[in-house]
């Protein structure tokens, strides 16, 4: 990622829409080194190019997000597996939510020096199943409504009772357009994936889960750290 790229497409998405951006999601979630300094530099509010417990493979090199807070959080901008020092200094990662029932079960020193070998990792998807070493996102298209359910619950579950969940769903708006992407190819494909995302929803509303914007989550999360250092 250069400054100059995402200050061109910066200024290209004001120009058309009449409004700055604020939220970001580097594409294959591909963030760099200086991703964030980019972005923070240029007025972003939120990124959210985090996929946690997975290994992100990009033409310019691996990253592995093992081990990356699992709820919003304010990152050090030059590397954001860390907290910043001064929250007034730094945007917002919101990473997207995920279900790992391997890597979450281990002490993190040990799963993080089996997510570093990708030749352990395949021997233990062959020994215990890929579907219990794989990593599970939110999203729609991919996954039942079963599973984002459980996504979802151990979430709700897990956070500490004295912070708010955030849940990050993902989905491209092509994907409800019948061949317009990979994942939707076919008309009861759309069905389904809409079918999906209904279940999703009236399961969370019954948990008092609210709908929001990435740029509110900023606000939101931001008075609630404040209120949390009174």
């Amino acid at each position: 990622m250069t400054f100059e790229k995402i200050s061109n497409l910066t200024q290209l998405f004001k120009k058309t829409f009449e409004y700055s951006p604020v939220s970001f999601r580097a594409g294959r979630f591909g963030i760099g080194s200086n991703s964030l300094l980019i972005l923070n530099k240029l007025g972003y509010l939120v990124d959210s190019s985090i996929y946690p417990f997975s290994i992100i493979q990009t033409k310019e090199k691996s990253y592995n997000f093992c081990y990356y807070p699992i709820q919003p959080y304010f990152p050090d901008l030059r590397d954001p597996s860390q907290t910043a020092l001064k929250e007034s200094e730094t945007i917002l990662e919101v990473p997207l939510t995920i279900r790992s029932k391997f890597f979450q079960s281990l002490p993190s020193r040990i799963g993080r020096k089996i997510s570093d070998s990708s030749l352990l990792t395949g021997l233990l998807s062959k020994v215990l199943g890929k579907n219990y070493v794989k990593t599970f996102s939110l999203r729609p298209s991919t996954n039942s409504y079963k599973l984002l359910l459980n996504i979802a619950d151990f979430h709700i579950r897990n956070v500490k009772r004295s912070q708010d969940v955030y849940l990050n769903l993902m989905f491209h708006s092509n994907e409800i357009i019948e061949g317009a992407s990979p994942y939707c190819q076919t008309e009861s494909e759309i069905e389904l994936f809409l079918r999906n995302l209904n279940l999703f929803f009236s399961h969370i509303k019954k948990n008092n889960i609210k709908f929001i914007k990435l740029k509110d989550t900023y606000f939101l999360f931001k008075e609630q750290v404040g209120e949390n250092n009174v």
